[in-house]
């Protein structure tokens, strides 16, 4: 399976404190989101607006107080929404 550090989601974290084996994926199917009276609401990073969930190829992520939530990845991770990142 391809790795996360070839994948174009792939943000490797580069700071003073972090350690330059992980980072952060930023694909459209990481959904930080929130159960709602509608349904799942998300945040749609492209269009930079809160949707309902109406895919099923995905995975959610959400926090207890709706504040702040990140999927951190090792480099050499790897999924099926893997795309070769530009050289």
């Amino acid at each position: 399976m391809n790795q996360c550090k070839n994948c174009k989601y792939f943000k490797r974290y580069t700071g003073e404190y972090d350690n330059n084996n992980y980072g952060r994926c930023q694909s459209n199917k990481l959904l930080y989101a929130e159960t709602t009276e509608d349904g799942v609401e998300y945040w749609d990073n492209e269009k930079y607006e809160r949707r309902i969930l109406k895919d099923t190829d995905f995975l959610l992520y959400m926090d207890a107080e709706d504040y702040h939530a990140e999927i951190e990845v090792g480099q050499d991770f790897g999924c099926i929404h893997y795309e070769e990142a530009e050289k």
